[in-house]
């Protein structure tokens, strides 16, 4: 379930049976993720380090949100578990407050 399938020999990331294989800080990651009627998840894991988090928000197409949300409680879980200072979460402009181009 979390061997690459379909690719080329080495490929570390991609897509195992049902969930998205990646790298999070040099860690495996594994997850699974989605959306309908109105809410989207995330499922993510650092399987070797023994660390997940599951993310629920109630408003559809929100998958890059629960992600980042999720990739981000990983990192600070990583950060508590070695006792190193995390950095500061820093929230992305909307586009609504984004500079015109």
């Amino acid at each position: 379930m979390w061997t690459p399938q379909f690719a080329p020999p080495g490929q570390k990331t991609g897509f195992g049976i049902g969930f998205s294989l990646a790298e999070l800080e040099g860690h495996p990651r594994i997850g699974h993720g989605g959306a309908i009627y109105g809410f989207a998840t995330e499922l993510a894991a650092l399987p070797d380090e023994k660390l997940g988090v599951v993310v629920v928000a109630t408003k559809d197409i929100a998958n890059a949100v629960t992600t980042r949300i999720a990739d981000m409680a990983l990192r600070l879980m990583l950060a508590a578990r070695t006792g190193q200072r995390h950095t500061r979460i820093r929230p992305r402009p909307s586009p609504r407050n984004a500079p015109a181009v």
